[in-house]
């Protein structure tokens, strides 16, 4: 899916556009014909460790070189991008500043706030105000196939309202964890979009490790006009 906006576009992928995380030297051919798709001059990737850094883009640099879990830029034509399989893609978009970041948020980032984290970087290293972003969720694990542990639910201890129980079975809402952290720290829910949210493990067009158990990863990709 590839969302048209005035400053920027954001693709939201599928499993047909995917790549496999443990062969990252094969990812070329998949980059090129995404940069074709798209328009754009270059893709930057991180090494994703499930943490909470991220970088500023501020030139091109080769893919996977740098440990980060959001990338932020106010470059055009530099897409940047991450991947995933049940995590959540999240896009944030300033156009007051002209300011765009993507973010990986599995659980254990999530749980760490990587998206309060992305957006205290956009306010240091740009000036970028609250109430002027606009954030966009991709596809995910959601609550109805999220299946988790009783002892998951002790990394989650202040939301616990964000787990469900259907037929003894706990789940967990990733989505709506997310959406309530970014509300708290003043996001505005109305500028928060999930239209593109799709459960990847319940939608066969998407990778989700959880049902497949293989490393194959959709993209996103935001990318400044």
């Amino acid at each position: 899916m590839l969302l048209n906006l005035d400053l920027c576009s954001i693709f939201f992928g599928d499993a047909q556009d995917s790549l496999i995380r443990n062969e990252i030297g094969s990812h070329h051919k998949v980059f090129e014909k995404l940069k074709k798709k798209l328009a754009v001059s270059e893709l930057v990737f991180a090494n994703q460790v499930h943490g909470i850094d991220g970088i500023v883009v501020d030139k091109y640099f080769n893919s996977f070189t740098y440990d980060a879990d959001f990338l932020i830029t106010n470059k055009k034509n530099i897409g940047i991008g991450v991947l995933t399989a049940d995590c959540l893609p999240i896009v944030i978009v300033d156009e007051i500043k002209k300011v765009v970041c993507v973010i990986h948020a599995g659980w254990r980032g999530s749980e760490k706030k990587i998206g309060i984290h992305a957006i205290k970087k956009m306010q240091t290293s740009f000036g970028c105000d609250i109430k002027n972003l606009k954030i966009y969720f991709g596809s995910c694990a959601k609550k109805c196939c999220y299946e988790v542990g009783e002892d998951f639910v002790k990394n989650f201890e202040d939301l616990n309202s964000c787990f469900s129980k259907i037929k003894d079975k706990l789940f967990f809402d990733l989505v709506e964890f997310n959406k309530r952290q970014l509300c708290s720290f003043g996001v505005s829910g109305e500028r928060v979009c999930d239209k593109s949210c799709t459960c990847t493990i319940c939608n066969k067009n998407f990778c989700s490790f959880r049902r497949d158990n293989n490393f194959a990863r959709e993209i996103t990709i935001v990318f400044l006009k």
